[in-house]
């Protein structure tokens, strides 16, 4: 009797269990944020380089005052007080991915050239908003230090 007992016991822990987790499995979020390209198709877009512009580019659409083109700085808020090329909005890398960040890389009537310290911090974010299905997204070479410099 004591060993049916506790057989009973057994099977309704593993039932409240099993219940458990298929409440967990049919309560579950969606990710609010999902990969539109695969990691060979990221690849393809690297090898390209036809997301990277020069300073003179960036220059020229400033000289231009081209306002299909939106600079974005991904620096910290102090670094971009400090100083920052014309016009350009400050989206800290750790902000990127909040909802009103990526509101912003919404509009598709413009092209968003990112930009950082270096080229290389610049490039990660660029590559994370492609692989979010964003088309309109461009690094500048170099960076802003780069850019300062004049060295190109």
């Amino acid at each position: 009797m004591e060993s049916k007992k506790y057989t009973h016991q057994i099977t309704y822990w593993i039932l409240f269990f099993i219940l458990v987790i298929v409440i967990g499995f049919l309560t579950m979020k969606k990710p609010d944020i999902t990969y539109k390209l695969s990691a060979e198709q990221m690849l393809e877009e690297v090898l390209k380089l036809e997301d990277v512009l020069t300073p003179d580019d960036v220059r020229m659409f400033l000289e231009l005052r081209d306002s299909t083109y939106q600079l974005v700085d991904l620096r910290s808020p102090d670094k971009y007080v400090i100083g920052h090329i014309d016009n350009a909005l400050n989206i800290p890398m750790q902000d990127l991915l909040e909802r009103g960040s990526l509101k912003t890389f919404s509009d598709t009537g413009k092209t968003y050239i990112l930009y950082a310290g270096d080229q290389v911090t610049a490039c990660a974010p660029w590559m994370l908003l492609k692989q979010l299905g964003y088309n309109n997204i461009r690094v500048m070479l170099g960076g802003y230090d780069f850019y300062l410099s004049g060295a190109y």
